[in-house]
């Protein structure tokens, strides 16, 4: 909200929502910094690049943009729905007091995400695929990352691309779970004796 707001301020436009991670990222980042612990320059990012496969033995990771896409829409599945499946088989419903909370537990992917072999790890991960956008696959044998993979100067030197690829999915996923929040919250006042399951109705809240 901050650097949007500071974006305003020098009559420019507010970040666009990036979720579709197929499509090529406008903006062209050059960060003019290097790293005192290894003497090198953060590695830039020209405009319209697209995020790729990462192939990158040296680093030990292998992730493909398909991982990507199917946690988030596990992520949707699940705001939409209204119901967490846990590693251990239970069922965790979205609501009104603790929803939130769960919601940011797998989206973060803490030790607290309720089953993080299933929603996977976008947040970080997704730190880790825009790094190393200028060599996912170690073809060019560059060995250093970019600033997204360093989440403090992610969070402070890099914000263009942190809030253009995270905060904006991030605020996104939250305004449409408090969307279905308020929309069943407002049914139970209505109707508080004649509700029954609520599958249904928060199957199709969000239509």
């Amino acid at each position: 909200m901050i650097y949007n707001f500071e974006r305003l301020c020098h009559n420019m436009k507010r970040t666009e929502r990036f979720i579709n991670w197929r499509q090529p990222i406008k903006e062209a980042y050059f960060p003019k910094l290097d790293s005192l612990v290894s003497s090198r320059a953060w590695p830039s990012r020209v405009a319209d690049q697209t995020l790729s496969n990462l192939k990158r033995e040296v680093d030990q990771i292998t992730l493909d943009v398909d991982d990507l896409e199917r946690w988030r829409d596990r992520i949707f599945e699940a705001i939409q729905s209204g119901k967490v499946k846990h590693r251990n088989g239970q069922i965790i419903l979205l609501d009104e007091a603790t929803g939130i909370d769960t919601l940011g537990n797998m989206v973060e992917s803490s030790i607290l995400s309720p089953n993080r072999d299933f929603y996977g790890d976008i947040h970080n991960m997704g730190h880790v695929f825009t790094s190393y956008i200028h060599d996912p696959d170690h073809r060019h044998l560059v060995s250093s990352f970019r600033l997204m993979k360093q989440f403090v100067k992610a969070l402070d030197q890099n914000r263009p691309c942190f809030e253009y690829l995270s905060s904006k999915f991030l605020t996104f996923s939250k305004e449409k779970f408090k969307a279905g929040i308020f929309y069943v919250s407002q049914i139970r006042q209505l109707f508080p004796d004649n509700l029954g399951d609520l599958s249904e109705e928060q199957g199709e809240r969000f239509h």
